[in-house]
């Protein structure tokens, strides 16, 4: 396998002002390559461990964090979420809620668009995106 993309060590977090803890020392690696698959019954911390991943808390969810997450060797702590966009990405359990547009080929480049790259560059990596995937009958398509 490969280098480690996601580290959580000791990873403890509670929102707010809440006293009991949503996560508790946590620990555990993922490396590149790996596919892993975090299950549990509802209230217990699946959200949580991804809002870390992505970088919301502790930018956007406020509580008490301690320990360390690393992704892609950044402390999430010390990264914006800005950075973290261009690798990291979450896709929740409505994708539809997360549409910006409902065309297929504004839809891929709006992050583009929101990184402010070259036009020309942009219309390049969004026909290359489609085609890597085998999917340019779905360009500009609701």
């Amino acid at each position: 396998m490969g280098d480690v993309v996601i580290d959580f060590d000791n990873v403890s977090f509670s929102y707010g002002t809440q006293t009991e803890g949503s996560l508790r020392n946590i620990n555990f690696k993922v490396k590149e390559g790996e596919f892993i698959l975090l299950t549990g019954q509802s209230g217990s911390g699946k959200t949580t461990v991804t809002r870390l991943i992505n970088g919301l808390i502790p930018h956007f969810f406020e509580g008490v964090l301690t320990g360390t997450v690393k992704v892609l060797g950044s402390d999430i702590k010390t990264i914006t979420p800005g950075e973290m966009g261009k690798n990291i990405a979450s896709i929740f359990q409505n994708p539809r809620s997360q549409f910006f547009t409902t065309n297929s080929t504004k839809e891929v480049a709006f992050a583009l668009e929101n990184y402010g790259i070259d036009r020309d560059e942009m219309i390049d990596r969004v026909s290359c995106a489609f085609h890597d995937l085998e999917a340019e009958n779905l360009m500009d398509r609701d």
